[in-house]
């Protein structure tokens, strides 16, 4: 259950200041003391199709996600974000370009350290083991998406005891 949530916006002449908290107090049943919800703290410029994140941290069973920095959506003929730098808890990190304009979408992202662990905060089966490293370079093109990719990740089957493969992958996507 949620404990509170609070919302609050304060601006003149189409832009302003917001922040929004959702405060959820424990899991039922988890017998932790840890805060579980979602903290957001912005600007809003409607003239310039702005939205301008200051703050955003969510925790939810002893996993979550923050800015690393300060983060702008332009939300005119597509959604641009730039820069998006994501920190992961229990750790890991993220860093993203995103271009989401119809015809000329580019995504650009790299993902650190990310246990896979943190999807079982969210009810997702996973595997233990990490999500060591993953570059994309994506442009749309006439046929799809063009561009670089890499992945490492590390897999660790409870079967395989000690041994914990690892999987690398390279390649480049042609439209």
């Amino acid at each position: 259950s949620w404990g509170a949530v609070e919302a609050k916006a304060n601006g003149q002449n189409g832009s302003g200041d917001f922040e929004v908290t959702l405060d959820r107090a424990r899991l039922a049943g988890s017998g932790g003391s840890a805060k579980d919800g979602l903290k957001l703290d912005g600007h809003f410029d409607l003239t310039a199709s702005t939205l301008d994140l200051r703050q955003l941290d969510f925790r939810l069973a002893g996993s979550g996600m923050k800015l690393a920095e300060p983060v702008r959506l332009t939300l005119n003929d597509g959604i641009r974000i730039t820069p998006l730098s994501l920190t992961f808890l229990p750790k890991g990190q993220m860093t993203a370009e995103v271009d989401l304009t119809p015809g000329a979408m580019k995504i650009k992202a790299d993902v650190k350290a990310l246990p896979y662990s943190l999807l079982k905060s969210f009810g997702v089966e996973s595997p233990d083991g990490t999500l060591q490293s993953f570059t994309a370079d994506l442009l749309q093109g006439p046929a799809g998406l063009a561009g670089d990719f890499s992945l490492k990740t590390q897999v660790a089957a409870k079967e395989l005891k000690n041994i914990q493969p690892v999987l690398e992958l390279q390649g480049t996507l042609s439209d």
